[in-house]
């Protein structure tokens, strides 16, 4: 009897280490999806805000002539003191 009581014991045993065992896999893989779930929910956040950033900047570059963006010129243009404009 005692013998059969050690059995049933060691073998509950054996099951709860394997729930708990399982059930800690679950808990691990589930706590990775998450964290790679987030990664990539800030990696697209940062895309679309990067894309709608630059469509804004792009929209106001079509607004304002493009020559004195390339020259790089600055808005407002100062004005230019020489000799000529003084006299």
């Amino acid at each position: 009897m005692k013998n059969l009581i050690l059995r049933l014991w060691s073998i509950s045993i054996d099951k709860k280490k394997k729930i708990n065992i399982v059930m800690t896999t679950i808990i691990i893989i589930i706590i990775i999806i998450i964290i790679i779930s987030i990664i990539f929910l800030k990696l697209f956040i940062n895309f679309c805000f990067h894309r709608i950033i630059c469509h804004l900047t792009n929209f106001q570059k079509d607004n304002v002539n493009e020559t004195n963006y390339s020259l790089g010129v600055q808005f407002p243009p100062r004005l230019i003191l020489s000799k000529e404009t003084l006299s």
